[in-house]
This record gives C-alpha cells, structure tokens and sequence, in this order.
C-alpha cells in the first residue's frame, strides 16, 4: 500500500481513538461531579484490582478469590446507585465508530489478526476519493421526501406503469429496503435503477451504500466513466513508464471493482465509447456473480438512463442478458427532483417576503 495512504489511515485511527477516549473521560468527570460516591467505588475498584494482580503474581488463591469478591461487590453498588439516579450504564462505556474492532482498524478470529472491514473501506474511500460516498451523509432513507414525487398518473408516456411517481418511488424504496436486509442471502439478484436524470437513482445509489456501510459492508461507488478508466489502466499499464508500471495502486484498485462487496456503477452508459467496453463490462459483471457465494458475499447496483431496450443497442446481447437474468429492474419516472427542490425554495423564500 501507498505510504501516504498507510500513514492516513493510521492518522485516521489515531483521532477515533483519541476522540473516543476523551469523550469517555468527559462523560466520567461529568458523573463524579453529579455523583461523588462513585468516584469514591471506582478509586477502590482500581486500588483492589492492583492487590488483586500483585496475589495473582504471587499465587496466593486464597486473597485472589476474596479480592474478586471485593470487586464484584462494588460493581454491584456502583450499578445500583447509577440505577437509582436515572443514570444510562452504557453513559460510562466508551463510544466507537467501529464496534467490531474498537477503532483499531484488526479484529482477531482464532489465533489469526486480520483487517477489519472498516479499514478495508478506509483504504478503498482513500484510494478513490469517493466523493459519492460523502454524499451518503445527507442523501439516504432519512432524507427521503416522497413529496417531492407527484401523486398523479403519467399518461403521455406508455412505457410508464399505471401508477404515480409517488406510489413507484415508495414501492422502489421497499425492494430497496428489502435488498438491503437480504444482503447475505447469494440468491437475492442485484439492483439495476433506470430513468430520466435527476428522478432519484443516484440518491437511492448513496441510500443503499450508506446503510451497507453503517451495517460494516465494504462499498465501491463510482461513476461508469471513472470504472471504465481503471479497467483501462490496468490493462495498458505495461505500455507506460516506469513509474506507472512499479505501482500498485492500479492492482489494488482493479481488484477492489471484482472482489468489494457492494459495487456501485453509477451512470452507466455515460463512459467513452469503446470497443473494449462491452468485454470489460461483461467480465465484471461475470466475476462479481460467479464470486458471489454464502461465504462471499458480492453485489452489484447500476444506474442508468438507459432503459432495457437501449441496453441491448448500446452493449451487447451478452452483457444486456446477463443484466437482465441478475438483477431486479426498477424504473425511476417523474419530474426532475432538483428543479422541483428549487422551486420549493424559491416559493418558500417569496411566502417569507410577503409575510
């Protein structure tokens, strides 16, 4: 791995530690100064537990045993005293970002360390500056505005169900919803979203990533153009110098696209066109379904303004069927979602200057 990257990311688990710890300690100044006596129990927890090592040391079983029962005797009281002033235990726990590791970034199975899946998701936000994936914080399920969506039936388009944008965005959000939940079961298809620009699908792109990645899956979000051009590299990478060639930054992020566990392809269609393009989306989409296992976990999310029929004009019947057979299909329709947010500001702003 790139140096600056390591050293980023051990920075980046230096601060958690450092903020969880301090949070901590301000938690317990906060409660001795509310309850006194339990700083009094946790000075005699800590004075018995030194006496309890320095016995343990000198095999004196006897005292170990009296000690142990000194200390489960204060934990008790401490507890019942918390209890009875309304006071959270979990307030004196210290918080992480990573429950799973504590914010060390190495989690132990056996007699083996390996990385924990948030360092893995470390290493694949540093290696591709994933700014889609800093836009999960404001756009997911919490956001979500239905209202924005009309409530009448589209009747100038065919192709269109007979129901409202409304009732499609709700529906599209349950499946969503349920392929989150089912996100361990191999047999569940991926997601494929279709439809005009600006109708939603990349914001139910970043609603997905972002509840896959508060649940510790590994996530790759990027846009088909920026894909395209990784397989590219990877490919070419023997025809550039020497630098390009010593590095393994393009290894890494080749791997990353076939062996993540939730890829996002984001405006797929949109990346130059090229011979190759139909070859190389097609092993992707090949490997990452083969590889697909109870034990392996990888799925796989596209958006699209392409509908179905123009899948097949635009890429091969191999790739389009391979879609097709994998994924659920769901349609996005509706009026353009920014201009109606602009609109609801600017009518919200001219109501504040007549009022």
């Amino acid at each position: 791995m790139n140096k600056q990257i390591f050293n980023k990311i051990n920075m980046e688990y230096e601060k958690r530690q450092k903020e969880s710890l301090y949070n901590y300690l301000d938690s317990k100044k906060a409660l001795y100064s509310k309850i006194p006596e339990i700083e009094e129990i946790d000075f005699k927890i800590k004075k018995t537990g030194i006496n309890l090592n320095r016995f343990i040391i000198l095999g004196m079983e006897d005292k170990k045993v009296e000690l142990l029962d000194q200390i489960h005797s204060l934990k008790y009281k401490k507890n019942l005293i918390l209890k009875s002033s309304n006071y959270p235990l979990e307030a004196l726990q210290r918080k992480f970002v990573c429950t799973a590791c504590n914010d060390t970034g190495f989690i132990n199975i056996g007699n083996r360390t390996k990385k924990c899946s948030c360092y893995e998701q470390l290493i694949i936000s540093y290696l591709y500056e994933q700014s889609n994936l800093n836009l999960t914080e404001i756009e997911n399920f919490d956001s979500f505005d239905e209202s924005l969506y009309s409530d009448s039936i589209i009747t100038n388009d065919k192709s269109i169900k007979k129901c409202t944008p409304r009732e499609n965005i709700l529906s599209v959000r349950d499946s969503v919803k349920k392929f989150i939940s089912n996100f361990d079961n191999p047999s569940d298809k991926n997601l494929f979203f279709t439809g005009a620009t600006g109708v939603g699908k990349t914001f139910m792109c970043s609603c997905v990533a972002f509840e896959l990645l508060n649940m510790g899956r590994t996530v790759l979000y990027q846009s088909a153009p920026s894909l395209f051009d990784i397989l590219n590299d990877y490919k070419f990478k023997n025809f550039k110098d020497n630098t390009y060639k010593n590095s393994k930054f393009n290894d890494i992020m080749y791997s990353n696209i076939f062996n993540v566990e939730l890829l996002i392809i984001d405006d797929l269609g949109t990346e130059f066109k090229s011979a190759s393009r139909y070859s190389d989306l097609l092993n992707v989409l090949n490997t990452r379904s083969s590889n697909n296992t109870d034990t392996k976990i990888k799925k796989t999310v596209i958006s699209t303004n392409l509908n179905t029929k123009q899948l097949y004009d635009y890429y091969d019947e191999r790739t389009a069927s391979r879609v097709i057979g994998d994924y659920n299909i769901y349609k996005f329709f509706g009026d353009d979602l920014r201009k109606m947010k602009r609109l609801r500001n600017s009518l919200s702003q001219n109501e504040l200057r007549t009022s």
